[in-house]
């Protein structure tokens, strides 16, 4: 009996929340590898802060561009499902030119290109989400990870950091009265860099989370002397092996 040969199913086109779904799976991907809890975020933030860039694989640099987009947002999956409430971020993370405060209007203009057709703002959206589903670009993962190895430097050499908050002018308009110049008027919500919401989010997690912060009280550690501890202003060594080593040599020295 000859079988029947199946008439392939038409592909239906994607839904506006399906493009967004490979997105939203490396978000929540991404914040499985770093977690939300505070102590979690801070580990994650001084680890990323020592890895040494060139020599990580493709597959963990990949992987590494989208935990810093999440440690930016700073939101739990559920909330990170579809562009609505992100778009702002998530665009300005996954740039591959950086816009900086004192840009001149020309080259934001090339990073925010405008669109004179529904052609050309079609080919634009698709080169953003295409973007998009890369994670944080490659420039800003150099660039913030610089500015934390600064930061981590000062606090453990003893000395204050000291910084300034980002800030940004707003602006705030009763939308139903009309301006007397004739003009419309909207309310406009401070206009961030992608370097401000990341220094944001590390004067946050720094300020509530410094205690944390520790060095290992054994003198021949192998690995990094910094770490990040479980419990605040408890622990005093990175590893079980290093505090068995102390002790190890103190029962030693007390025979002796």
């Amino acid at each position: 009996m000859v079988k029947e040969k199946k008439t392939p199913k038409a592909k239906k086109a994607l839904l506006p929340q399906d493009s967004f779904a490979p997105i939203a799976k490396e978000l929540a991907l991404a914040y499985g590898r770093i977690n939300g809890a505070p102590a979690r975020r801070l580990k994650w933030l001084l680890n990323f802060s020592e890895l040494n860039l060139d020599s990580l694989s493709e597959g963990r640099l990949a992987d590494l561009r989208w935990e810093l987009v999440v440690f930016a947002l700073n939101r739990k999956p559920e909330e990170m499902k579809s562009r609505f409430g992100i778009y702002y971020e998530l665009t300005l993370l996954t740039l591959t030119a950086p816009v900086l405060k004192d840009m001149p209007s020309s080259e934001i203009e090339k990073a925010f290109p405008k669109a004179e057709t529904e052609e050309e703002y079609k080919k634009i959206l698709e080169a953003r989400e295409s973007e998009e589903r890369k994670g944080a670009s490659l420039w800003l993962v150099k660039e913030f990870q610089t500015t934390m190895r600064e930061i981590f430097t000062t606090l453990f050499s003893g000395e204050p950091w000291r910084f300034s908050r980002p800030v940004q002018p707003e602006a705030l308009a009763l939308t139903h009265i009309k301006p007397k110049s004739g003009a419309g008027w909207a309310h406009n919500p401070p206009a961030y860099t992608a370097q401000d919401i990341l220094l944001m989010q590390v004067i946050d997690l720094i300020k509530a989370e410094w205690p944390r912060l520790r060095r290992c009280q054994n003198p021949r550690c192998n690995r990094h002397p910094r770490f990040v501890a479980a419990k605040k202003g408890r622990a005093q060594f990175c590893s079980p092996q290093c505090s068995a080593y102390v002790r190890v040599n103190k029962n030693r020295a007390g025979k002796m």
